[in-house]
C-alpha cells in the first residue's frame, strides 16, 4: 500500500507541474507549446539563456516527479531502534517544481513575451480559391 502512496504522490506532483506551467505560460503571454521550440538551439535564435531555462525547465520538472516518489517512498525498518533514518525531504518536490515553473516563465518571457510579441512560428501558406475555399 505505501507503493501506491509514493506513486499517487508523484501523479499528484506530475498535475501539479502540468497545470503550473499552463499558469506560468499564460503568465509569460505564450502557451505551454511555444516551449517546443526553445529546446533546440538551431530553431530558435534566442540566447543562451533561454535554451538552458527550457531545458531547465524539463530537468527540474522531471527531478521533481521523481523527488515526489522518492519523498513517499516506504522506508526499511531499522535494526537499530537509537538511530533513525530521516528518509528523503518532503520540501525537495516543491521546490523542484516551483524551480521548473520559474524557469519556464523565464524562458517563455525571455523568447518573445517580454516585448509583448508572439512567438514567431514558421507557417506554410495555403492557395485560397476565387470563391474563399481552400
Amino acid at each position: 500500500m505505501a507503493q501506491v502512496r509514493a506513486f499517487l504522490a508523484s501523479l499528484l506532483a506530475a498535475v501539479i507541474l502540468g497545470a503550473g506551467v499552463f499558469i506560468a505560460a499564460s503568465a509569460a503571454g505564450g502557451r505551454p507549446h511555444d516551449l517546443l521550440p526553445l529546446l533546440s538551439w538551431s530553431r530558435t535564435p534566442f540566447s543562451i539563456w533561454c535554451l538552458a531555462a527550457a531545458w531547465g525547465t524539463i530537468v527540474a520538472g522531471g527531478l521533481g516527479v521523481i523527488a515526489a516518489y522518492l519523498a513517499f517512498m516506504p522506508q526499511e525498518e531499522e535494526p537499530d531502534p537509537y538511530y533513525r533514518k530521516r528518509g528523503f525531504p518532503k520540501w525537495a518536490p516543491l521546490a523542484l517544481i516551483g524551480l521548473s515553473l520559474g524557469l519556464a516563465y523565464y524562458a517563455l518571457r525571455c523568447a518573445g513575451g517580454a516585448n509583448g510579441q508572439p512567438l514567431a512560428v514558421a507557417v506554410e501558406p495555403v492557395a485560397v480559391n476565387s470563391s474563399g475555399e481552400t
